[in-house]
């Protein structure tokens, strides 16, 4: 329902399945991410905390829970967040990519490049053994890439006539 835009008929039918089946840590993260599609970060944070909890600690809302956190202006405490998730064998790129977007706002390049790099071997892989994940990766990867570049690009002073 959400992927045809109603987002709102989306969550009622979410809550209503969380009602009569109980909490679980799907729901709960399936209902935070249609919040996030709202930009309801608050609501979303809330309830990647309880999918969290529902989880039993596995690593399953970090990546989406750095976003919230990020957009509420807590980009150090997002990079926490999904540090865990990028250093585990469960990393993806969309965490790598996340990471590398969380770093280039904290102005920590290097450790952006190593994030990037990471994603673009990860793809690489993808490629080969899931070409139509990989297509549907690559404007993550492409957006990361993008960003750093331009973020290393030689700034130009504007108003300035050459001599």
């Amino acid at each position: 329902m959400a992927e045809a835009g109603d987002v709102d008929g989306a969550i009622h039918d979410l809550r209503r399945e969380i009602i009569t089946r109980g909490p679980a840590a799907g729901r709960s993260h399936a209902l935070a991410r249609l919040m996030m599609k709202k930009g309801n970060w608050i609501d979303a944070r809330k309830l990647l905390l309880e999918a969290e909890d529902l989880s039993d600690g596995r690593l399953c809302c970090r990546g989406d829970m750095a976003v919230v956190l990020r957009n509420l202006g807590r980009t150090e405490d997002a990079i926490a967040y999904i540090e865990p998730l990028v250093n585990s064998p469960s990393a993806g790129i969309e965490d790598f990519c996340v990471s590398c977007h969380l770093l280039i706002d904290l102005d920590r390049l290097d450790a952006a490049r190593d994030r990037i790099a990471k994603a673009e071997a990860m793809f690489e892989k993808l490629v080969s053994s899931s070409p139509s994940l990989a297509r549907r990766q690559r404007p993550l990867l492409d957006d990361c890439r993008d960003r750093l570049e331009a973020r290393l690009a030689p700034k130009k002073i504007v108003g300035l006539e050459e001599l």
